[in-house]
């Protein structure tokens, strides 16, 4: 811990006083002793702790009836602490002086001594301050917590010593330093944002929607989400069932849309013509940078995909399937992928039969690993274990099994 003094000018301010004897708040009323503030007579002293100096020394200096002083009660390591005293009522000897000094002493958390400073100066060789205003000592700690000194509470005391009239007042004080928390890098906190968006996007279903979800959506561009090729359709699909669940709420959200960057915007276009709800044709009708004119010109050249009937050709449209049964919670984006593990029925070509194979594979693959996240995934390949197609039984009675060996490891 590093230990400095500090000498300060004569720096006098009106701020409740002793009176009679006893210390008073600015109305007049009686306030007792503690074991910061004490008083002997009309000798009296506080020890108050502050962590900003520069500011403290401000307001000091600033007239006024009474200064208001943010006390410390704790700081971390590598911050300052500084410990003034104020005082009032000090007798004086021959030469109209007075002779008040401090010492010191800062106590460890373990209740050890960690160091004693004796002999500080508070008002010494000086004329007495005039009745009613307090003094501001001429010396005080600086301390400073290092990385190596321990957590925990420090106490600070300081016997407060009138040499001339003799008396003594010991005045104590407590701060705490908590241990210091891990700071994260850029990268981890880059890597916590990714895992929430990945858990919000992943089980939106269940979730409150709110206007975070705006908020959620312009986060996902800064983070790049978009910038994996194969995640920009199934992403697309997933905001378009956002933007139905929401379509009461769309129109609040248009101006957080509208800053999504130029370069990445078409993929809102996209989603917008896809939900295709009156207040997302709305927003996409006059979208206010002119030159998306073409951009939307083309898409509106198609119309929107509805995939409770579109062709599973592809682990694409797979994907696209799981991202909107993410966002919407309905059970027949799940019947579809299960209906698709059928083999279709191909004229031998061996591209074909190759390509049949991939998706009933990616399929399979899907449905296993969405049915250990997703409840309702289960349920749903539960139900299809009596279906009457033989592949679909065998696969979906496979798949369940799997999914209840893995839990029971858990």
């Amino acid at each position: 811990m590093k230990n400095l003094f500090r000498t300060t000018i004569l720096l006098i301010v009106f701020i409740p006083i002793l009176s009679i004897g006893e210390w008073r708040d600015l109305n007049g009323h009686s306030i007792k002793d503690t074991a910061w503030m004490k008083s002997s007579g009309n000798f009296g002293a506080q020890l108050i702790l502050v962590s900003n100096e520069k500011e403290f020394l401000k307001r000091w200096n600033t007239p006024t009836k009474g200064v208001k002083i943010p006390i410390v009660t704790g700081v971390n390591k590598g911050e300052l602490l500084i410990t003034p005293v104020l005082f009032a009522g000090c007798q004086t000897n021959q030469s109209g002086m007075c002779d008040v000094t401090g010492d010191f002493k800062l106590i460890r958390p373990d209740g050890t001594l960690y160091g004693k400073y004796c002999d500080i100066r508070i008002w010494k060789n000086k004329p007495p301050l005039p009745n009613g205003i307090f003094g501001l000592s001429e010396g005080y700690l600086k301390l400073t917590i290092e990385p190596e000194d321990p957590e925990g509470i420090y106490t600070v005391k300081v016997k407060v010593t009138d040499h001339i009239q003799k008396k003594s007042l010991v005045l104590t004080r407590t701060f705490s330093v908590p241990a210091k928390e891990e700071t994260q890098s850029d990268d981890q906190i880059i890597t916590e944002k990714k895992k929430a968006l990945n858990q919000w996007t992943t089980y939106y279903y269940k979730i409150k929607h709110s206007d975070q979800d705006a908020e959620n959506i312009k986060a996902m561009f800064q983070l790049g989400f978009f910038k994996n090729q194969t995640a920009i359709a199934p992403l697309i699909m997933f905001f378009a069932e956002l933007f139905r669940q929401n379509e009461t709420k769309l129109l609040s959200w248009e101006k957080t849309l509208h800053t999504i960057p130029k370069n990445d915007s078409s993929y809102i276009l996209v989603a917008l013509w896809q939900a295709n709800t009156p207040n997302a044709l709305k927003i996409l009708n006059r979208w206010p940078d002119k030159s998306a004119a073409p951009i939307i010109k083309k898409i509106k050249a198609h119309p929107p995909l509805n995939l409770k009937t579109i062709p599973i050709d592809s682990p694409t449209v797979l994907d696209m399937l799981w991202s909107t049964f993410m966002a919407s919670g309905n059970p027949i984006y799940v019947e579809r992928i299960i209906t698709r593990l059928a083999p279709k029925k191909t004229k031998n070509k061996k591209e074909e039969n190759l390509k049949n194979t991939i998706i009933i594979g990616a399929a399979k693959w899907s449905l296993t690993s969405n049915a250990f996240q997703h409840d309702l995934v289960l349920r749903t390949c539960q139900k299809f274990t009596k279906s009457n197609h033989p592949e679909i039984k065998k696969a979906m009675v496979e798949i369940v099994e799997k999914v209840k060996k893995r839990k029971e490891k858990e």
